[in-house]
């Protein structure tokens, strides 16, 4: 530590010089924040531009600006920069646009006041390893840097301390720091996969911690931060979520905590399994026929007998339409509302020749039977992606072709045999994608389109925000094509951006932004982004 101070005193000089002529020599040249353009962003032709109190730079411009004011070595180069941002001599600046996340670093008039917030810390993690890896920081050092610049700083931090009295190891002490900034920059509790901290270790260390988490014995999983999944879709991989528990530590004397909802839902020990309690209320608005035929199924599980899918009969029920539309949204709320466990399966297909029809006989012949013993027959089981497995039948000329078909094979015996409950989601469920015989072993299936601007606006007044009592602004944001998840995503990075750059609140002009960017990327991601008042069946344009 004393090292590093000496080192940080022996280059501050020239590094504050090398600011200081930065503004001087580009203050005449900048241009103003509304004039740069999301093609300028794409194409990488941005030098600099005018923000509040500065002037910010993409990330490459600024190192290549500064770089001979630094020390020579890389890892010595981010730990300068890394304190240097913290002692507040320059800002990271985070921008939404169509193409993502943009950061620029700011060059400030003045010195800032030492920052002691953990959050902002945390939200600094990724652009640091941007900037890390513009320096050619060997990634293998970066967890030593970033485990002492936060100890450095936020030493009497309720996190620093439970790292100290639990004798945390370093390397855990970086993976937590490393997803809790995942956290924050994905603006909300949603997974992370494992393989993200691949870079940063060995790979004998990769896979003792694999191992670990394959095992429940990795430490924060044990410390109940934590909850680890296996991924249906990608062999080997697992999905992390941090737990309600790990708020504290970030928000100690705050109840900024109180607004983010709890997904540490109570899961089967060996399944991805939910219980209604443990499911968050989402209100839901589905076109008028849709949302009939949704009640009628509603009614129907509410009034069958529960023996009814013990003994022999079941309800198999397919959803269609486009990614956030609410399909599975409306099987979780469909759970919590008359008292199902849900089952979700995430993916059955495997890249590995005979996993997939392995994974379908798994879940329908073994678990789904245990869950439905184990409670009393109330769990239904919700696959998601499931034209991934229900494509139509190939002529056998090829090994790929043979390994199609007996998946489409297992599948359909798997469905004549199942016995209970059964949503399966997917987007396009058109005869050329999905096959015919297994399109006949579903009692019903339902289309879900894009909503119409009154369901949009409806959606709009639920969210939790500024927005939900204004009805002049809720009437323009309706105008915006977007569905139910993408409106609830933009409501989460509003929340998140409010405490980014510290600001006190997120203003009209920061949502439109954030509005028209998911409105672009939208458009590129579509099955079908057509106009609403055609006629559409699933994503098959009928005449």
């Amino acid at each position: 530590m004393q090292k590093q101070t000496m080192l940080f005193d022996t280059h501050i000089i020239a590094f504050k010089e090398k600011l200081r002529e930065l503004r001087q020599e580009d203050s005449s040249m900048a241009v103003s924040v509304q004039a740069v353009t999301d093609e300028e962003l794409e194409e990488n032709k941005l030098q600099k531009r005018v923000s509040s109190g500065g002037i910010a730079y993409m990330i490459s411009d600024f190192i290549q600006s500064i770089k001979d004011s630094l020390p020579q070595k890389a890892e010595e180069s981010i730990a300068f920069l890394i304190d240097a941002h913290q002692q507040g001599y320059f800002a990271i600046n985070t921008d939404w646009y169509k193409g993502g996340i943009f950061y620029s670093m700011i060059v400030k008039e003045t010195k800032d006041d030492l920052k002691t917030d953990v959050f902002e810390f945390l939200q600094a993690l990724y652009p640091y390893r941007h900037l890390s890896a513009e320096l050619d920081v060997d990634q293998k050092l970066y967890p030593k840097i970033i485990v002492d610049a936060f100890h450095k700083y936020f030493p009497e931090s309720d996190l620093a301390k439970m790292f100290v009295c639990k004798n945390v190891s370093e390397a855990n002490q970086f993976c937590l720091l490393h997803y809790l900034g995942l956290m924050i920059e994905n603006g909300n509790f949603k997974m992370i996969f494992s393989s993200e901290l691949n870079p940063f270790f060995s790979q004998k260390e990769v896979f003792k911690f694999h191992l670990s988490l394959e095992n429940d014995t990795q430490f924060w999983v044990k410390e109940g931060l934590w909850k680890v999944y296996a991924n249906f879709h990608h062999a080997g991989e697992f999905e992390i979520y941090h737990t309600q528990k790990i708020l504290k530590y970030i928000f100690p004397n705050e109840k900024k905590a109180k607004v983010v909802k709890d997904i540490s839902e109570e899961k089967d020990e060996k399944t991805n399994l939910i219980a209604p309690k443990d499911i968050p209320v989402n209100e839901l608005h589905y076109e008028e026929d849709l949302q009939q035929n949704l009640d009628d199924i509603k009614d129907a599980l509410k009034n069958i007998p529960i023996q009814n899918w013990i003994k022999r009969n079941s309800l198999k029920v397919m959803l269609h339409g486009e990614s956030g539309a609410g399909k599975t949204a409306f099987v979780a709320q469909l759970c919590r509302e008359l008292g199902f466990y849900q089952f979700s399966v995430g993916s059955l297909s495997s890249k590995w020749v005979g996993e997939t029809e392995k994974n379908i006989r798994d879940i329908f012949e073994r678990e789904y039977p245990r869950l439905m013993k184990k409670y009393k027959g109330k769990v239904i089981l919700c696959i998601d992606e499931f034209d991934g497995v229900a494509g139509t039948k190939v002529t056998a000329d090829s090994a790929t072709a043979n390994h199609h078909n007996s998946v489409v094979s297992q599948l359909l015996n798997s469905l004549d045999n199942f016995k209970g409950i059964m949503f399966v989601t997917l987007n396009n469920a058109s005869p050329e994608r999905i096959e015919p015989a297994i399109m006949r072993r579903f009692v019903f299936d339902f289309s879900f389109d894009l909503p119409s601007k009154n369901a949009r606006k409806e959606i709009w007044r639920a969210q939790d925000g500024f927005w939900s009592g204004d009805e002049q602004l809720l009437e323009k944001l309706s105008e915006y094509v977007l569905t139910g998840a993408e409106i609830n995503s933009i409501s989460q990075k509003s929340h998140f951006l409010q405490y980014m750059n510290k600001r006190n609140q997120t203003s009209t002009a920061d949502l439109i932004k954030l509005v028209e960017s998911q409105v672009e990327r939208a458009k590129r991601a579509r099955y079908n982004y057509t106009k609403l008042d055609k006629k559409t069946i699933g994503f098959e344009m009928r005449a």
